[in-house]
């Protein structure tokens, strides 16, 4: 891959990376860190279950959001890494070069779309 096509998808991860870092601390605010005892915990009313539920199902939310986060976080951190060590688009199944149209849709792309087919067709038996 030419030196500045490298340079455009080192940037375009690198701006990928810091926007998730962001999500990762409004996730962590809005729906991690938000709990019924913070908004309720003062009030001279009861605490209702359905109050609780909510909270809880807020909780969860956040931290399955969290979780693929920080799992597109790791891809994007290790196609740097690939960068750094010149196997970035390059099939990591048959080493064949990644297209440049599937790295613009998914900059962290391990696969080219032929053996990432073969791979989720493997992966649903």
């Amino acid at each position: 891959m030419k030196k500045d096509r490298l340079e455009h998808y080192k940037n375009v991860l690198s701006d990928l990376k810091k926007s998730i870092l962001n999500d990762l601390d409004s996730i962590e605010d809005q729906h991690i860190h938000h709990s019924s005892a913070k908004e309720y915990g003062d009030s001279a009313y009861p605490i209702h279950l359905a109050d609780i539920a909510d909270s809880l199902t807020e909780a969860e939310l956040g931290f399955k959001l969290k979780n693929s986060e920080e799992i597109i976080l790791a891809a994007i951190d290790a196609a740097l890494k690939r960068i750094e060590e010149g196997t970035y688009g390059i099939c990591q199944d048959c080493g064949a070069r990644i297209t440049d149209e599937r790295l613009d849709v998914m900059p962290y792309a391990v696969r080219c779309v032929s053996c990432k087919s073969e791979y989720e067709k493997n992966k649903a038996k």
